[in-house]
């Protein structure tokens, strides 16, 4: 995969097991800034800080998002 600086990628349900894990997986594999995002905010920061500190990295930030709205 080519590495570029300036894609982001969102996850929704991002900090459940599918999306924290393709989340990994795109962290080893680009430079993307990766949006962790859900309902629910807290779950959400958990898991990307969790990615920061596995990856090193300052490009995951956890979000929240509500797609029934």
């Amino acid at each position: 995969m080519e590495r570029k600086d300036n894609i982001k990628i969102l996850i929704l349900g991002g900090y459940g097991s599918v999306g924290y894990e393709t989340a990994k997986i795109l962290l080893k594999q680009t430079k993307a800034k990766i949006l962790i995002a859900g309902r629910n905010l807290d779950k959400a920061k958990s898991a990307s800080e969790k990615l920061s500190k596995y990856q090193n990295t300052e490009n995951v930030i956890g979000i929240s998002i509500d797609t029934s709205n």
